[in-house]
């Protein structure tokens, strides 16, 4: 028996083992046409995989060994994402290229991202993940990756799924590009909201004025409306007169809007459509003309443009000089100078505010009206819905499915173009007026018979990088050039994601793959089933993420054993994750945990090792006999079993009945319950003193086989939660067997245990009523020694009148005991 446990010896031992006998050989001797594939998202090239990263790894490493010991072909892909404004923020930075030499910055970024997947494949190498050397790791923007984005692109341009629009959306100042919401905070700040005079026009009403409340008066000149609620009895007699805006005297009408609370502040609004969302609105309601003063640095332009909702410029405005040229900043600071002394400002009263960030780079994010290109969502997104609604996309947990359809419900349509230079171009080219779309110019040239000297300009921005992520589906198994790996393994049987995402990327896949696949009813989903994980939170509640800078690098837990400064184990750490990985939305990593289960693993350790050393391998040795009693499928009724082994396998075929449930339903963390409760209760603290005792064993071949029985179902059970550890002990099983063959008989390459015994329901009985008696003793002190037959097991308790003890709480004397089993006495 091995007398310690120590994880970084055994990992290090393994690895070699998996690299050297297990490289190319995922799918060796699976010669069905059974197969398994899982999606997860690929993670960012901005950095290392952090714990969040490594709980899903874990939960798709979990599914493929399992899946694969069932016999399937098993599938999971592995990929980086090339993150297009996140990598640009991070080359741009570790490169300070001023002149933002594209070119150079590019080729910088190719090379940082070559590191970086060198380093993703050692970090799954080392905790322990799969990987089929075959199956390459994808970048969302490799050459065939390009070539799979332009085509989708061009399909859904030409099908009339993308257009271009200019329409408001969120506009980094600083990066001068479209911000998706997903990367936006908003920060609380306290601001000043004023109160501002707009004078009518008509000199004849008797207030002379109407206040408007806002905190963006540097948005004055973008004013076409006043807008109040028509219930206001304050103000609704004033609707359709008119106002001059402050300083330059524009006329305006007052106008009616449900988007007024009554009770809010002074219950009137100045309507800049061009500089808000909410305003945006009310003009395409009222039919309001759009005022442009902002170009896209947030200068204030000297000419302020006035369109009408069709984007038709109707004419211009000059700004004030004196305004001229300020920044958005200095714009409202002079505005404000301007209206205080002007006597302008009603009021002004401080406020919390909330002001939104680029997550990425914290440059602050204004409304900002822009020709973008998006994707009409309103078709795609009902067949999304109907394909969950129909069940044949199922949610786990299926709570998950009210945030899909919310989101799903009220979606618009999709801006999938970005200012960036990190990212895949848009597949678009122009000939003046005539707008071109295709894999490349070359492709355009030939399918439009567009001579050469014609001059083709290919669309400045880039794609979304949700756009490319919503293909990843099927793009990651070689469509559209081949399909040899999407005809086995697609739909996927299982994608796996945070619930931050199921709007962003869950979704979309679903929308664009049940288009692009929309003539197949077998291939328009992308997946069957969908586990949503908790997202990992620090001990502050905070989300674990690059941007809030509170990364939990595995390693780092890994080498802290609070107490003793010990390697804790990759095992240990997988099994924790797993087991905290429940219905709930967020995860509160606690590293205290990871001792928790370090000492598991060592309690697994000891105990297989136990079981090793009183087996007699010189009668196993994969005998005829052992393979009709331990390999075979068939359920087998052995007479003379005793009652500790009929036990004991009965709690197995427990465990073995509810692990196929507990997988399905994605309830890793009950099934470990079930495990840990087997290993330290079932096991360690009562079959293992059974066996200690030597008690008189009546069959010796039919013992040893049932105790080998048992330690070769434990390994193959704990196998896909704990690898390295069962990985081992396999291996000093078959070394034991003489089996030198370890490829072949690695645990992923041996068959998940069924049930094969059938136990005597009875005998039971016997060794529960024993345990019971065991623990009612042992809730007292410990002065007296309970045995069984004489033998010693493993409780002294203080004494006193055990018979009272044992007829008030169960209802039985030794004597009924006695009769029922005469092997089972209790002296003292």
């Amino acid at each position: 028996m091995k007398n310690k446990y120590y994880p970084k010896i055994i990992e290090d031992y393994i690895k070699n083992i998996w690299n050297l006998y297990n490289k190319n050989n995922i799918n060796k001797n699976k010669n069905n046409n059974n197969y398994y594939s899982i999606l997860l998202p690929p993670p960012n090239m901005t950095g290392n995989i952090h714990i969040g990263h490594i709980l899903q790894y874990f939960i798709v490493d979990f599914y493929i060994r399992f899946n694969k010991m069932l016999g399937k072909k098993t599938l999971s892909i592995l990929g980086i994402d090339h993150a297009g404004i996140s990598t640009q923020i991070l080359i741009e930075k570790k490169i300070l290229n001023e002149n933002k030499d594209i070119n150079l910055l590019i080729k910088n970024t190719l090379n940082f991202k070559k590191n970086i997947k060198f380093k993703l494949i050692n970090d799954l190498n080392n905790i322990g993940v799969l990987i089929d050397n075959k199956n390459k790791i994808r970048f969302t923007l490799d050459k065939h990756y390009q070539y799979s984005v332009n085509k989708i692109f061009s399909t859904l341009y030409y099908d009339g799924l993308i257009y271009k629009n200019n329409k408001i959306i969120n506009w980094d100042i600083k990066l001068k590009t479209v911000i998706p919401d997903l990367e936006i905070i908003n920060k609380k700040k306290i601001d000043y909201i004023w109160y501002i005079k707009y004078y009518f026009v008509n000199s004849e009403i008797k207030d002379k004025f109407i206040v408007i409340s806002t905190t963006k008066p540097e948005t004055i000149f973008a004013d076409s409306a006043i807008a109040i609620n028509k219930n206001d009895i304050r103000y609704n007699k004033y609707i359709g007169e008119k106002v001059l805006v402050p300083i330059i005297n524009r006329i305006i009408t007052i106008i009616h809007s449900d988007e007024v609370i009554i009770n809010h502040e002074s219950g009137c609004i100045k309507v800049s459509p061009s500089n808000s969302f909410n305003d945006y609105k009310i003009a395409l309601k009222n039919n309001l003309k759009i005022i442009k003063i902002f170009d896209n640095n947030f200068i204030i332009k000297d000419f302020f443009e006035i369109y009408d909702l069709n984007n038709n410029l109707i004419y211009t405005e000059e700004c004030p000089n004196i305004f001229k040229k300020l920044d958005i900043i200095s714009l409202k600071k002079n505005i404000l100078n301007f209206l205080i002394n002007n006597n302008y400002i009603f009021n002004k009263k401080y406020k919390i505010i909330n002001v939104k960030y680029n997550s990425r780079n914290m440059s602050k994010i204004e409304p900002y009206i822009t020709n973008q290109w998006y994707i009409k969502t309103n078709n795609i997104s009902k067949i999304a819905i109907n394909l969950v609604k129909n069940k044949r996309i199922l949610f786990f947990p299926k709570k998950y499915e009210k945030i899909y359809f919310n989101w799903l419900n009220k979606i618009e349509d999709w801006c999938i173009s970005r200012q960036i230079w990190w990212g895949h171009k848009i597949p678009i080219w122009y000939n003046k007026n005539i707008i071109y779309s295709g894999i490349n110019e070359k492709d355009i040239r030939k399918k439009f018979n567009i001579p050469k000297n014609t001059k083709l300009i290919q669309e400045k921005s880039v794609l979304d990088t949700w756009f490319s992520s919503s293909i990843w589906s099927f793009v990651s198994l070689g469509w559209p050039n081949n399909i040899n790996k999407l005809i086995k393994y697609y739909p996927h049987n299982l994608v796996i994601s945070g619930f931050d995402i199921i709007f962003f990327w869950i979704s979309r896949m679903i929308m664009i793959s049940s288009y692009i696949f929309r003539k197949n009813s077998y291939l328009n989903l992308p997946f069957k089933n969908i586990y949503i994980t908790g997202l990992i939170t620090d001990k502050n509640g905070n989300k674990i993420s690059k941007t809030k800078n509170n990364i939990i690098n595995y390693l780092d837990i890994l080498n802290t054993n609070i107490k003793n400064k010990e390697y804790l184990g990759i095992d240990s750490l997988r099994i924790s994750l797993l087991s905290l990985n429940s219905t709930c939305k967020y995860i509160n990593f606690n590293e205290k945990l990871i001792l928790t289960y370090n000492k598991f693993c060592n309690k697994i350790w000891n105990v297989l090792y136990f079981i090793i050393s009183k087996i007699d391998f010189n009668i196993i040795k994969y005998s005829f006999y052992l393979k009709k009693i331990v390999l075979s499928k068939k359920k087998i009724y052995i007479n003379n079993i005793n009652l500790y082994n009929n036990w004991i396998i009965d709690k197995l075929n427990t465990i073995l009945s509810i692990y196929n449930n507990l997988t399905k339903n994605y309830r890793l963390d009950i099934l470990i319950k079930y495990i840990y409760n087997f290993i330290y209760i079932d096991i360690s603290r009562y079959y293992i003193e059974f066996i200690k005792n030597k008690i008189k064993i009546k069959n010796k071949i039919i013992n040893n086989y049932i105790l080998f029985y048992l330690l070769d179902t434990i390994i193959k059970i704990l196998h896909p939660i704990v690898p390295f550890i069962t990985e081992k002990i396999n291996i000093d099983i078959l070394l034991k067997l003489k089996i030198n063959n370890i490829n072949n008989n690695l645990l992923i390459n041996n068959k998940f245990p069924n049930i094969i015994f059938d136990i005597k329901k009875d005998c039971n009985n016997i060794i529960n009523i024993l345990l019971y008696i065991i623990k009612e003793i042992g809730k007292l002190n410990r002065n007296i020694i309970v045995y069984i037959k004489k033998k010693k097991i493993f409780y002294n308790i203080i004494k006193i009148n055990i018979n009272k003890i044992i007829c008030n709480k169960i209802d039985i004397k030794f004597l009924l005991l006695e009769k029922i089993e005469k092997d089972f006495i209790i002296n003292y």
